[in-house]
């Protein structure tokens, strides 16, 4: 078996699938981050990103998959998962063998895999289009943090652009310590920031307005109808710690001290 080994990026996974598929055919093929032990007795091969290569390779997929079946396979590439990489192996294969039809054969396990876990990540990139909270902070930037299951950071980045526009913006990932900035003209992607990187303080009326906001969300709320289950299902808890209106202490304890330096 041959194990590809890339540097656990999107562009560092396109790039080993691209290498997978100039290989010889009929290997058996693992594409695992750097990092994930291969087997005892694979041959290695090391993987160098090349976003030349990757965008070349997704774009020869957008000539053979339909729409639909090309965003599924893009939405796996930030699983952020070990294993995507060899099932995007062995789902593409399958694809660009038997045809377009391949996907809708749910009875094959990389067809059920490849697409569950592609619903899973779109599901979780609508959640944050809901769920994401905003801070002023005291240079005008506007910072929110999220902790999302999968590296969807990049892909919210299309709703939240047309969204805010006019505004500086900065999404921090605190689980992978990555960002995303929005200066007011292009998005700047930062897949690895400085763990001492500060943040800037909050604006001084943030406080204010936060809990302006929380008051609102007692005043509407209606007690008789309170159903703690419903929302926790529908607001599950690993979103709840970056949702200002349902905090009990004031937001300030969430930011660090300094600046954007490093943006």
């Amino acid at each position: 078996m041959r194990s590809y080994l890339h540097d656990g990026t999107p562009l560092g996974l396109l790039t080993a699938l691209t290498e997978a598929f100039a290989g010889p055919e009929g290997e058996e093929i693992r594409i695992l981050p750097t990092g994930y032990p291969p087997g005892l007795f694979d041959e290695i091969e090391r993987v160098t990103t090349d976003p030349r290569r990757a965008t070349t390779f997704l774009r020869h997929l957008a000539g053979r998959l339909p729409r639909e079946v090309l965003t599924e396979v893009f939405y796996c590439i930030f699983a952020d998962r070990p294993e995507t990489g060899t099932l995007l192996w062995a789902y593409l294969r399958l694809l660009l063998a038997r045809g377009n039809e391949a996907a809708e054969d749910w009875t094959d396990p990389r067809v059920r895999e490849a697409r569950r876990l592609a619903a899973r990540i779109r599901h979780e990139v609508h959640l944050f289009h809901g769920f994401l909270r905003f801070r002023r902070l005291e240079d005008g930037t506007y910072y929110a943090a999220i902790a999302p299951r999968y590296a969807v950071l990049p892909l919210l980045a299309p709703h939240f652009v047309a969204r805010f526009a006019d505004q500086r913006w900065f999404i921090h990932d605190t689980k992978r310590n990555s960002g995303l900035f929005y200066d007011g003209r292009c998005v700047h992607y930062l897949p690895k920031m400085n763990p001492l990187s500060p943040i800037a303080r909050p604006d001084p009326m943030e406080a204010s307005y936060e809990e302006l906001f929380r008051e609102y969300f007692r005043l509407i709320a209606i007690p008789e109808r309170k159903n703690e289950r419903l929302q926790r299902q529908r607001i599950p808890s690993r979103y709840r710690h970056f949702m200002f209106e349902l905090e009990d202490h004031p937001s300030g304890r969430v930011h660090q001290t300094g600046k954007f330096g490093e943006i």
